[in-house]
């Protein structure tokens, strides 16, 4: 009976601790704090900082930490000197007038945090390219637009591509000399040349260096490939050029 009695007690001991040991975790989980979103930044597909008026852009936040427990946002738009329309919860933008807009997600944990990017409504379509060092393909807003002869390359600190697709992706046009070995790139009421090997070139018939700062960056032929110094002939252009070292990405954006 003595035996009986102790085993009881023994078991009644176990259920005991397991049971406190339960509730203890029960208890930690119901009063673990959440984990409150801390930055947002908001960019747009494709990168555009431009939407047509009358068209949509899909804008796109990502939010930190990456492991906030309600990692989601409310979009909202502010009107400034054009006007949008932007769906609270999906982030499709809808330009209404012509001029710039605020687009901004607020953090919907009640953290208070937000992020912002100034969009422009237009008339006109901007083109934004992104291209990555090592890699023929390459996008024209977000979109797959097939590939170059051969990948950008870094040479002399700068990047250089066969550029043919990339003008004729902004709808310009480039040609060629082989007599002079001269390029001749033409997009809108600008006209470049450049000479392979040299590292002065001519912009509207002016006499401009390829880069002041560094006389090695000139055109050359690789692999009879023409590769042009890609930030001079974007930015004579009227091209934006942005260099993203960590993904060695570059985003080029052009409003005609």
């Amino acid at each position: 009976m003595r035996k009986v009695l102790s085993v009881f007690i023994a078991v009644c001991l176990v259920l005991s601790l397991c049971t406190g040991v339960f509730v203890s975790v029960l208890s930690a989980k119901a009063t673990t704090a959440p984990v409150l979103v801390a930055g947002i930044t908001v960019t747009s597909e494709g990168f555009a900082t431009t939407v047509m008026n009358g068209k949509t852009l899909q804008m796109n936040a990502t939010v930190l930490p990456t492991n906030a427990t309600d990692p989601s946002v409310i979009w909202l738009v502010g009107n400034a000197e054009g006007t949008a329309t932007i769906d609270a919860s999906t982030g499709i933008l809808t330009g209404t007038s012509v001029g710039r807009v605020i687009v901004e997600a607020l953090a919907h944990d009640g953290s208070g945090i937000k992020g912002y990017q100034a969009i422009t409504v237009s008339t006109k379509e901007q083109a934004v390219i992104v291209l990555q060092i090592g890699k023929s393909t390459f996008t024209v807003n977000g979109i797959s637009n097939g590939s170059l002869d051969s990948p950008p390359i870094i040479k002399n600190g700068r990047t250089l591509v066969p550029i043919r697709t990339i003008i004729e992706a902004l709808k310009g046009s480039i040609g060629w000399d082989g007599t002079t070995r001269k390029a001749t790139v033409t997009l809108g009421s600008t006209t470049i040349e450049l000479w392979i090997g040299k590292n002065v070139a001519t912009v509207n018939g002016k006499n401009t260096p390829i880069d002041s700062t560094n006389a090695l960056v000139v055109p050359e032929i690789i692999s009879s490939r023409t590769m042009l110094p890609l930030r001079f002939v974007s930015e004579n252009l009227g091209c934006s050029v942005v260099w993203a070292t960590a993904t060695k990405t570059i985003t080029i954006t052009y409003m005609p």
